[in-house]
């Protein structure tokens, strides 16, 4: 439909950033002007083209050689189209000029809301960057929070701190997803090491080991593997084994001890270490394994696969789940110090995270952004997505900040809620009297 071509194109005018790229009142006065009396014709032929990062510990990203072996680490233009649209009449006009000023706020209302203080980068390639992390000092809530971003490569790459620890996605709910290295010990064919790598990583106390998302994995047929460090001002330790005796006794999919094993990771933890060894150096399964591999791995982004105990070899990091919340006091001890609160939006709330230390900001319900900047929370439009709303579909859905209500037509009863919030009334009863003038009959209602 022309005429909502032509609206939508004065709309995304008006919402120009430069003021003297923007139409005056005037000059969108005449364009719809010129849009009602072109629909005043029965029929028209329209011509229609389609264009279109140093604080108390620090994250340490630490690959440790025991015997001498170090890591090596546009759419083109279609054809023309011509189209016979039938007239816009004066009920139609007035529904456009209803939209040319509706539509703005339902733009606004649906775009990407700021994650990052103003003047910040908000991403690293496709990684988004939401405050309190930053690249700099005055994008950065704290040092902890400091994350650099390698431009030189394609795509740029994200990393945590000044480590090489690869940041692959930062979320406002409290995680981190980050590439942490594997632990390798492998043996020649005649039961020498040729190769044994120990991982261990550090977090300040703003950082734990998500405990729910990730798993403590050991992958090999003769291996047993450790993992140890801190938690709550305690230490820690738990272990698994690894064992089989055939290629053949590996199931797809499976990590309960024949080739693969996986533990929990307890909660609250901020070190972790890990080493893995071998009982009898592979010496009794050489044949199809001579390495075994310990890794904390992201639950969902590990499957264990009978080619684990050859092509772990050549991987060297895979996703783990950090989780990140604010200081190391409680929301209460938070609120009391106004200076450095982190929920600063209006329309934002303090909350404990299950996991770690210090406390998280989240927007109020019917309301989404980032909880850490002054405007960061805004109003979510129900209206606009069907899935946010229960109005009936007779209703007349309206936003309000923080609700929505729901409105049933003139001809219809009801609260506007639901399957059955709308009702249509029973036709009135219509009384016909004849009225006999002359020799003509008439009948009025």
């Amino acid at each position: 439909m022309e005429q909502i071509s032509v609206v939508s194109k004065l709309t995304k005018a008006c919402l120009n950033v430069r003021g003297e790229d923007r139409p005056s009142t005037k000059e969108v006065a005449m364009e719809l002007e010129g849009l009602i009396l072109r629909g005043k014709h029965s029929w028209e032929c329209i011509n229609v083209y389609y264009e279109e990062k140093m604080e108390s510990l620090i994250p340490i990203d630490d690959a440790m050689s025991r015997s001498g072996v170090t890591q090596v680490s546009d759419m083109t233009a279609s054809p023309h189209i011509t189209i016979h649209k039938p007239k816009l009449d004066n009920m139609q006009a007035s529904i456009l000029v209803m939209i040319i000023f509706t539509l703005p706020t339902l733009v606004l209302s649906s775009q990407n809301f700021p994650l990052s203080k103003e003047n910040c980068d908000d991403s690293c390639g496709d990684i988004r960057i939401p405050f309190p992390f930053g690249t700099t000092k005055e994008c950065y809530l704290a040092i902890q929070f400091w994350v650099t971003c390698n431009r030189t490569t394609t795509p740029p790459k994200l990393f945590w701190w000044n480590t090489t620890i690869p940041i692959i996605d930062i979320s406002l709910e409290g995680q981190i997803t980050l590439l942490q290295r594997i632990a390798k010990d492998c043996y020649h064919l005649n039961a020498s090491s040729s190769l044994s790598i120990d991982t261990r990583i550090e977090l300040t106390t703003s950082f734990t080991v998500n405990y729910t998302a990730n798993r403590f994995t050991i992958v090999g047929c003769d291996a047993y593997a450790l993992v140890s460090g801190n938690r709550l001002d305690r230490t820690f330790m738990t272990g698994c084994t690894a064992m089989c005796s055939s290629r053949d006794d590996l199931t797809e999919g499976s990590c309960a001890g024949v080739g693969c094993c996986q533990t929990p990771i307890p909660q609250n933890v901020t070190t972790v270490g890990i080493r893995v060894n071998s009982y009898s150096n592979y010496t009794d399964v050489s044949d199809f394994n001579t390495c075994g591999y310990a890794f904390v791995v992201k639950d969902s982004a590990f499957n264990f696969s009978k080619d684990n105990l050859t092509n772990l070899l050549d991987v060297t990091r895979l996703p783990a789940v950090i989780d990140w919340a604010i200081g190391n006091g409680t929301c209460e001890q938070a609120e009391r110090n106004a200076d450095s609160y982190a929920c600063v939006s209006a329309n934002s709330q303090c909350y404990k995270p299950t996991n770690g230390y210090g406390y998280r900001c989240r927007c109020k319900d019917r309301f989404e952004g980032n909880p850490y900047l002054p405007k960061g929370c805004r109003d979510i439009n129900e209206c606009l997505n069907e899935s946010l709303h229960n109005c009936n579909k007779h209703a007349l859905c309206t936003n309000e900040i923080g609700n929505y209500t729901c409105t049933c037509p003139d001809n219809y009863d009801g609260d506007g809620m639901g399957v059955d919030g709308c009702r249509e009334k029973p036709p009135k009863d219509t009384k016909i009297t004849f009225v006999l003038i002359g020799k003509y009959y008439w009948f009025v209602l």
